[in-house]
C-alpha cells in the first residue's frame, strides 16, 4: 500500500468536500452532520468549526441542539488538546 498516494487522495477529497459542506442545505441537522464528519477526519479549518456552530445553533429540537453543541464542544477540546504541548507532571 502506497501511503503517499492515499495522503494525496485524502487531500483531493478534502478539497472537494469543504466547499460543498460550507454551502447550507437548508436542513441544519444535515449540515451539522456533514461538517462534523469533516472535523472528525481532521480536515477542518476555522470556517468549518464556525459553520458547524451555526448549524448546531439553528437546530430547532432542544435535545438535538444540545447534543450537537456538546458534540462540537468535544471535538473542539480534542483539537485543542492535540495542538497544545503536553505538560510534564511536577
Amino acid at each position: 500500500m502506497d501511503t503517499n498516494k492515499l495522503k494525496e487522495l485524502k487531500s483531493k477529497i478534502s478539497e472537494i468536500m469543504q466547499p460543498i459542506a460550507l454551502e447550507p442545505s437548508g436542513d441544519p441537522v444535515v449540515d451539522f452532520d456533514l461538517l462534523m464528519n469533516i472535523i472528525r477526519v481532521g480536515n477542518a479549518n476555522n470556517d468549518i468549526y464556525q459553520k458547524a456552530f451555526d448549524a448546531a445553533s439553528s437546530i430547532k429540537d432542544r435535545s438535538a441542539k444540545m447534543n450537537a453543541l456538546l458534540d462540537l464542544m468535544t471535538e473542539i477540546d480534542i483539537t485543542l488538546n492535540a495542538e497544545s504541548p503536553t505538560e510534564a507532571p511536577s
